[in-house]
């Protein structure tokens, strides 16, 4: 598999970067600014008066904790599903006459 890299032009609150990532990952990588930079105007809007590097960390501060809280929700999730498919499993062992497995 090949590790060749493409610059990819950005731009985030109308200051340009070029970042480098593999080809299949451009398209997500320009999502990702568009989404930042939504979001990064949103907060200037809300907030008029905050400099530009308050402005930046209170946005990566507010879209980590974003994206923490769904990697928790995205966990209880996963451990739901695996709670029900060890249930599921254990009744399909019972009405096979089987005994079931202890996991």
């Amino acid at each position: 598999m090949s590790k060749e890299k493409i610059k990819v032009s950005l731009s985030v609150l109308e200051n340009p970067y070029q970042l480098m990532c593999e080809p299949h990952d451009r398209n997500l990588l320009i999502e990702s600014a568009e989404l930042l930079n939504t979001h990064l105007q949103d907060l200037r809007n809300a907030n008029p008066k905050l400099s530009h590097e308050r402005l930046l960390v209170m946005g990566a501060l507010q879209m980590t904790f974003d994206l923490l809280q769904e990697r928790q929700t995205l966990a209880h999730e996963v451990s739901s599903v695996n709670q029900l498919s060890a249930r599921l499993i254990s009744a399909l062992d019972m009405a096979n006459g089987e005994l079931p497995l202890n996991k």
